[in-house]
Formats: structure tokens, sequence, C-alpha cells
């Protein structure tokens, strides 16, 4: 699913999930076109927020090899779609429903970790992925 926050545009997001009411993870492609590090946050109706950073001018694959997994704490079952809030602090909130998918084929080295996901930097895009809870927005709807 495409989310566009300014300089920040998100594509073919899906959460990799072994089961419901399982932990989580978000994969896609994030890009930032701004001139300064974007922080975007991931929250579903139920739980907590989780970030993911990406440096100016620069493109990375969330939760990809060498990046620590952007993982939320509690999803709905594979098969079914989760519906997340994504923001940043330079954008209005965008509402996007994203398919949960098993951990099996293409995604199979996806699956969730049993632990929250922390404050970490991956080496090459010096992406970071942390939870905290978001400050209110105003949600727009595709």
């Amino acid at each position: 699913m495409p989310a566009d926050l300014g300089a920040v545009q998100l594509r073919d997001l899906v959460v990799i999930s072994s089961g419901k009411d399982q932990p989580g993870v978000i994969s896609g492609a994030m890009s930032n076109s701004g001139g300064s590090e974007a922080r975007v946050g991931f929250a579903t109706d139920t739980g907590q927020a989780v970030y993911a950073s990406a440096q100016p001018h620069s493109a990375l694959q969330l939760s990809g090899p060498g990046q620590t997994q952007v993982q939320l704490a509690s999803v709905p079952a594979p098969g079914d779609v989760v519906r997340l809030t994504v923001q940043t602090s330079s954008a209005p909130a965008v509402v996007v429903w994203v398919p949960v998918l098993s951990p099996h084929g293409y995604y199979a080295t996806l699956a969730p970790t049993s632990s929250s996901t922390s404050s970490t930097s991956a080496p090459t895009s010096s992406s970071t992925t942390s939870t905290a809870t978001p400050s209110p927005t105003t949600t727009a709807t595709p």
C-alpha cells in the first residue's frame, strides 16, 4: 500500500505475522526526498506506535537486510488487513489498510522476533526504529 507524507514516500507496505494477536513486522520501501532526517510513526488502532527514520535524500527497505525490524505488538491474522496510521512531524497523518501476510516464501526471513523493537541504527542507511506514543494529529483517509 502506498502512502505519501510530504518528502517521505512509503510503497509496498505489508505486515508479516505468524498469527492473530501476534507481533507483526512492517515491510516496505521508504524514501526521503527532503533535506533533513525524517521520522515516521506507524500505529494500529489498539497498539503503541513504532518509528522508523531515514536520512535525507535516501531510500531504504523497512525491516530489510541489515535493518532492525519495525515490529507492531499485535496484528490481525494473516489473510486479513490492519489499519495503520502513518505520520511524520511535517505532514498530516495518513490512514492505510495494509495486508497481513504469513512469514513464508519471500517473507520467510521477516518473521517477527519475540521482543519489541528498540532504537537502533542500520549500517548503510542510518535507519532507526523505536517505540513511543505519538502525539495527536489530523487524520486524512485516502
